[in-house]
C-alpha cells in the first residue's frame, strides 16, 4: 500500500526532504555562528550608555556594603519591598569569601534611592549614593 503512495508522491517527498536538509544546514550554521552572534550582541550592549542601560529614564545607584552571609540579598530585597521601594537593577560589584562585598542597587529616582539608604541603614547596612 505504501509503495504506490511513495511512487505517486516521490517529487513532493524529495522536495520535503530537500527543504528539511536546508533547514538542518541553517540550524548547523546558526550554531557555528553562535559565538560570533553573542560577541556582536555584547558589542551592541556595551555601546548603550550606562545611565540608560535598558531603561527609558536614568537610574540612581546606591552602593551597599554587606558581609558574606546567607540570605543577605533576601534581607535587603524584603526590607525595601516592605516599604514599597522597587529595585530596578542589581549588580554584585565585588565579593570576598568570608569577608563581604558591595552591591549596586539602582532605583528609578533619587528620592527612592535616599529612602532605600535610610531603610538599609535601619537594618545595619552601610549604604551610599554612587557618585
Amino acid at each position: 500500500m505504501w509503495q504506490p503512495i511513495a511512487d505517486t508522491n516521490s517529487k513532493n517527498i524529495l522536495d520535503a526532504i530537500d527543504t528539511f536538509i536546508a533547514q538542518l544546514r541553517l540550524s548547523k550554521k546558526s550554531l557555528s555562528d553562535l559565538e560570533k552572534n553573542f560577541s556582536k550582541a555584547n558589542d551592541y550592549r556595551s555601546n548603550i550608555p550606562r545611565q540608560g542601560k535598558g531603561f527609558l529614564s536614568p537610574l540612581t545607584d546606591v552602593l551597599v556594603y554587606v558581609n558574606d552571609e546567607k540570605g543577605v540579598i533576601a534581607k535587603i530585597a524584603n526590607a525595601l519591598f516592605e516599604k514599597g521601594i522597587d529595585i530596578r537593577d542589581i549588580e554584585l560589584l565585588k565579593i570576598r569569601e568570608k569577608e563581604g562585598g558591595v552591591f549596586r542597587l539602582s532605583f528609578d529616582s533619587e528620592k527612592h534611592a535616599e529612602q532605600a539608604i535610610t531603610i538599609l541603614e535601619s537594618i545595619q547596612y552601610k549604604a551610599f549614593l554612587k557618585e
